[in-house]
């Protein structure tokens, strides 16, 4: 009989505790269920994935209409609301009740709502392109492969060297970001030298974000109408085509202040073309239609 009770008892305190838990469950997302319509009152209310406001995932703008919980949390500062299904944070001051603004004198009388407008998850985060914008100048070099040594047979090393300028958008709440600019290349040999400035567009997502740092997977695209190759050997100048495409990576700290430092490797491949027959030191000719090999670069960032 002992033992029973013994038992009983314990089977007895833990649906006792169960009950708790799933009480305590109820209460805590009860502000959800007892939702309030809230009307979005600051130019940018910003939406965070946890009470203590730290992680950002996007923005609504102002007059937007969302679902808040009905309790304020973080002494009543903060307010639940949903986005994808998932429960997210919202501070207080960002937004106004539908009832308090009925309250206020004809001062302004807030529209009907119907369910289907008042869900966050209906609306998109949005993007400003004017802000989060950055200036970057960098310097480089990259290896040529072996197509532009094979003009002069040389076994030294050879690089095509760089230097540019691109505008960098780098949002806040996003985890991808883009850049375009320009890049003047230029290599020489003893008899051939080549110039040529290129049109470049990369798109970068950030595999790790902080203030501090960011690193970033790249991928790009590059390309010219206008590449020049100079002959010293015969006196000409001949003019071509240049395309090619872009993937590495890049490190870059303090991402989001007025300043920064930039730095990344990639692998670049580009496509020669339309340059025609290259006269050689013995009098044969030749075609050369590629450069390809790894980069590395590295920059100054200034935030517009």
């Amino acid at each position: 009989m002992r033992q029973g009770g013994v038992k009983n008892s314990a089977y007895r305190y833990n649906r006792r505790m169960k009950i708790l838990v799933l009480i305590f469950a109820l209460l805590s997302t009860s502000n959800i269920w007892s939702a309030e319509i809230a009307y979005v009152v600051a130019d940018k209310a910003v939406i965070y994935t946890d009470m203590d406001l730290s992680i950002a995932i996007g923005y609504v703008r102002k007059g937007k209409k969302i679902k808040v919980g009905s309790v304020s949390r973080k002494h009543g500062t903060v307010l639940s609301t949903v986005a994808s299904g998932r429960i997210v944070y919202i501070k207080n001051a960002d937004v106004r009740l539908e009832k308090e603004l009925l309250k206020e004198d004809g001062a302004y009388v807030a529209p009907k709502v119907s369910d289907h407008e008042v869900f966050i998850e209906q609306q998109k985060f949005e993007d400003d392109f004017s802000e989060n914008n950055h200036v970057i100048l960098h310097v480089g070099n990259m290896a040529t492969g072996s197509k532009w040594k094979e003009l002069e047979e040389t076994e030294e090393s050879t690089t095509l060297s760089q230097i540019g300028v691109s505008i960098e958008h780098r949002p806040d709440l996003r985890s991808y970001s883009w850049a375009i600019g320009l890049n003047y290349l230029s290599s020489e040999l003893e008899n051939y030298a080549f110039k040529s400035i290129l049109i470049e567009a990369k798109l970068q997502y950030s595999l790790l974000k902080t203030n501090f740092v960011s690193l970033d997977a790249v991928a790009g695209i590059a390309g010219t109408g206008d590449a020049r190759l100079q002959n010293s050997i015969n006196g000409t100048e001949s003019r071509g085509t240049l395309f090619g495409w872009i993937a590495g990576g890049q490190l870059k700290f303090f991402p989001f202040s007025q300043f920064g430092l930039i730095g990344g490797v990639e692998l670049r491949n580009y496509s020669v073309g339309s340059l025609g027959e290259i006269e050689l030191a013995n009098g044969d000719t030749t075609q050369f239609d590629s450069f390809s090999g790894a980069n590395l670069w590295v920059g100054l960032t200034y935030k517009l």
